[in-house]
Parts: C-alpha cells; sequence; structure tokens
C-alpha cells in the first residue's frame, strides 16, 4: 500500500457497512479530510496516518493501546463500544462486530484495488516446501515483472493481511503464501487472497493434530482451488496422487501438472500441460536438470532451457518447477525465467549450509514433517560425499494422535540412509528409536537418544571429529538452531588442536 497514497476512510466504512463516530458523536458520512495511509494493527510500528485495526487475541487486546496510537493514527477500527469514550475527540472510529473479520474486509478491499491496476496474485500453499517453492517463483517471475511476495514466514490470517497492506500499487505480480493450523482457515485465507494461479506444492501430515488425518488436511489444502478467480489456473504436484486425482476432476479450469519423477507420471487428464524434470544432476554447490513441457492431448513435448540452480538438493527440483509453471502461465519466457531460478539462494534455517571449518553443518532447523526430514536425509548424502554423516534430530510438533506412528516412520527412514551417527531428543525420541531399529541393519547403527536438547548437545559437542557434515532439523519448537552456536565453540577448539 502506498505510503504517499490517500485513501477515503468512507470507502472502508461503506465496505464495512458499519457506523463511524468522532468525538463521541456519529456521522452519516466521512469527509474528504478523514483519509488515510497505510493500514496497521501493531502499534509500536505504527506509521502517522495509518489506519490501525484493533485485533484481540489470548493473550492481548489492542484496545488497551489506543492512547498510543492517539496522535498518529489517521482513524482506528474498533470492536469495544467502551473504547470510544477514551479516543481524542478528533480521531475518526469505525464500530464493527469484530476486527479480525474487519481486518479480512479490508485487506480483500486493498486486493480488489490492485486487481482493479491490473496486478496478479499467485497463491502457494502445500504441507512441504510452500515457502521455497514462494521463493522460486518470485524469482521466475522477477526479471520480467515487479513482484511483491509474502515476507519470512507471514503466512497466517494477519500475516496474509500485512503483506496486502505492504504492496505498493505499482506491484504487477503478488506471490503469497498461505498456511493453515485450524479447519476452516483455507476458506478465509483463499477468500482474501483470491487467486489468479493456485499452486499446491504436497500434501503431508504438518498440524495434522487439528484435522482428521491427512484426508482432512487434503480436504482443508484443496479449498484453495475453489476461490481460484475465473478464468484462473492451477498449478499442481503431479506425484501426489491426491493433487493428480483433483486435476482429473478439475473441469473447465486450466491445469499445470509438475513432476520429478522418472517417467511421464500415469493417468494424467488429457487437457493438463505437464512441466517434467529429467537428467537430474545433484551437486554440493547446486543442482541441474533439464525441463520439458508436454501436453496430454494432442501429444506434444517441447524442450525448455535447462535449469542450473544454485541450491543443492533434489527436493528442489520441484519447487523450480513450480516456478517455471508460474511464470509460464504468466507469460514469462524460459529465456527470463530460466535465468531468475539460477538467482535463487536459501534464506533463513531451511537446509542451509554453514561451513564451520572443521566441520560442515546443514541448518535445516525452522520446521519438520515426515516428508522435509526425508527430503534432508537426501541433501546430507549428496554434501557429504564420504565425509561422517552426523544426524540430530528433534522430532515433528503438532501430530496429536499420529505422532508415535509419524516418528516410527521418521526412524525407519533415517535408518534407510544409514546415517554414520544419529542422536535424537525430546518426547519422540523413543519412537523414533524403535522405528529405526525395526529396519534390517538399523539395530547396528550408531545411535543415542537423549531426553532433552541441552544432553543432546553435550554428546554432539564432545563427539565431533573434523570432516563431519552434520545435520540439525527438528520443528521450530525444539530450537535445534540453538546448537550452533556450542558446535562453533567446539570446532574452533577443533582447529586449535
Amino acid at each position: 500500500m502506498s505510503m504517499t497514497q490517500s485513501y477515503l476512510i468512507d470507502e472502508i466504512r461503506e465496505d464495512l457497512a458499519c457506523p463511524l463516530y468522532c468525538g463521541g458523536v456519529r456521522l452519516d458520512a466521512a469527509g474528504p479530510e478523514h483519509s488515510f495511509c497505510g493500514v496497521s494493527t501493531d502499534s509500536r510500528s505504527l506509521v502517522p496516518g495509518n489506519l490501525f485495526i484493533a485485533l484481540r487475541g489470548e493473550r492481548f487486546d489492542a484496545h488497551d493501546f489506543l492512547d498510543q496510537v492517539a496522535g498518529r493514527a489517521a482513524a482506528v477500527i474498533i470492536d469495544r463500544t467502551a473504547a470510544l469514550d477514551k479516543l481524542p475527540a478528533d480521531l475518526p472510529a469505525l464500530l464493527v462486530p469484530d476486527t479480525m473479520t474487519a481486518l479480512d474486509r479490508v485487506a480483500s478491499w486493498y486486493r480488489r484495488r490492485l486487481g482493479a491496476l491490473g496486478a496478479r496474485v499467485v497463491a502457494v500453499s502445500g504441507s512441504v516446501g510452500k515457502t521455497t517453492t514462494r521463493e522460486m517463483v518470485i524469482a521466475a517471475l522477477g526479471r520480467r515483472y515487479r513482484v511483491h511476495g509474502t515476507a519470512q514466514n507471514f503466512n497466517n490470517h494477519i500475516g496474509l493481511a500485512q503483506t496486502l497492506f505492504a504492496a505498493p500499487e505499482t506491484a504487477e505480480v503478488l506471490v503469497l503464501e498461505l498456511g493453515i493450523d485450524q479447519p476452516g482457515d483455507m476458506d478465509v485465507l483463499g477468500a482474501v487472497a483470491a487467486p489468479d494461479i493456485a499452486v499446491l506444492t504436497s500434501l503431508g501430515l504438518s498440524h495434522v493434530a487439528h484435522f482428521d488425518g491427512r484426508e482432512g488436511i487434503a480436504r482443508e489444502k484443496l479449498r484453495l482451488l475453489a476461490h481460484v478467480a475465473p478464468g484462473g489456473a492451477w498449478i499442481l504436484n503431479a506425484d501426489e496422487p491426491l493433487l493428480l486425482q483433483a486435476a482429473r476432476e478439475a473441469g473447465d479450469i486450466s491445469v499445470t501438472l509438475v513432476s520429478d519423477a522418472a517417467g511421464v507420471p500415469a493417468g494424467l487428464p488429457p487437457a493438463a500441460a505437464l512441466l517434467r524434470a529429467f537428467d537430474i544432476e545433484l551437486q554440493t554447490a547446486g543442482t541441474r536438470f533439464a525441463v520439458a513441457l508436454e501436453n496430454v492431448e494432442p501429444a506434444r513435448t517441447c524442450a525448455l532451457p535447462a535449469v542450473a540452480l544454485q541450491v543443492a538438493g533434489r527436493h528442489q527440483v520441484r519447487n523450480a518447477l513450480f516456478g517455471l509453471a508460474a511464470a509460464r502461465l504468466l507469460g514469462v519466457t524460459p529465456e527470463d525465467a530460466v535465468p531468475g531460478l539460477g538467482d535463487f539462494v536459501v534464506t533463513g534455517d531451511r537446509l542451509r549450509l554453514v561451513e564451520i571449518p572443521p566441520v560442515t553443518v546443514i541448518n535445516d532447523a525452522y520446521n519438520a514433517s515426515l516428508e522435509s526430514i526425508r527430503a534432508a536425509l537426501d541433501f546430507i548424502d549428496t554434501v557429504a560425499a564420504g565425509r561422517r554423516r552426523v544426524v540430530a534430530i528433534g522430532g515433528i510438533a503438532e501430530l496429536g494422535a499420529h505422532s508415535d506412528r509419524v516418528h516410527e516412520q521418521v526412524g525407519r527412514a533415517i535408518a534407510r540412509t544409514a546415517p554414520d551417527w544419529v542422536l535424537l531428543s525430546g518426547p519422540d525420541a523413543a519412537a523414533m528409536e524403535r522405528g529405526l531399529r525395526a529396519v534390517p541393519g538399523g539395530e547396528a547403527l550408531r545411535c543415542r537418544s537423549f531426553a532433552s536438547r541441552a544432553e543432546l548437545e553435550t554428546a554432539l559437542t564432545a563427539g565431533v571429529r573434523p570432516g563431519d557434515v552434520i545435520l540439525l532439523k527438528a520443528s521450530r519448537t525444539y530450537a535445534f538452531d540453538r546448537l550452533l552456536e556450542p558446535l562453533r565453540r567446539r570446532t574452533e577448539e577443533l582447529s586449535h588442536v
């Protein structure tokens, strides 16, 4: 939202269909002098002239901080009638039944405004890979369009609105990441985003404790497709059976499928286009692969320029294919999209290589799922290239009744890759070790379980050797990123031995 462009408060009042008060008096309409630039939900970062929306959460109520926005806010949106008496006489207030619902309405209003100016929206969701896919889409589009995307992990209800409010009116494409925690979330997010293109990366077990198993997660994620604007398109993972089935049931919707499997997936819908990766080369410094665009009917194959990524890992191939598919739908040529993908670099704690001589750490401690743990185990094999592989895993959060079963699968996945040393911690360490020992050969692996991350840290730092490649993997709640600093101190000692 432009910080120099003014928007009339009366536009928002009409959209919200709510009363406007100023100085305790109800007004029939706001005057032209009542305008705002930008929207804020945080009194600490509010910019003078912003419209302030007073949200309420489990541990906070922004109505308690209205005195801090007086003199800076152009107007406020509130849902507590008693708050009217505490406002300055010259501060307009919109009184709504619920400020969280009002946040969605204001975000939708601005989304429509951007659309009227020509901006198109790509919404990315999925159980695994959505953040990297979002960044790949941005990279593939970036050489052709002015792109605005979700920052960091602002993919929830409030984060989506904040992302939209931060978008300048000059943005030509918005790439929005949508994350869900509870049933019903996707309908709220999808209605606000109103995407022109919907991307679904995968269907896994993230947050399964809040859903009716994997099928419940699939139903919720697939709700995004119902919110695609008329004339829009879907981009789906052809290697995920439930998404492939959704593609078969798409009707008149334009569908692009992506696959990094060996060969052409069976059962493709005749009207779909397929972007398929082949001749995949995995290297420590990056990933290379060839791409074919295939139509089922009429049968036709077109070779695209080969892709060379600066990031390693087979899972990055599919993420890049999503970027290429979005670029194709938005009219970006492969000659622009492929070099754009080559610009992509990993940020944050997602499979990030951290060189701490004489060891290499793979920091993947931002989040965890069964699928991402499997990808991380494949990645350490690519990076290690004969060096000792050390795997430290803290488990997956929010699995509820599925926790034991999923963590046993984690253990089996670890055993199949046979690392040289395995360290497990947290409440699910026993289930992981049980799964590991159940695999033939797993009983012979060097594996220890610890009650806490602190105990694992002691063993890890004491046992690390020069040349080790160490994977740190866990859900954010286990704070495995905190192992980096003690590892750094220990490797400094090793380098002086």
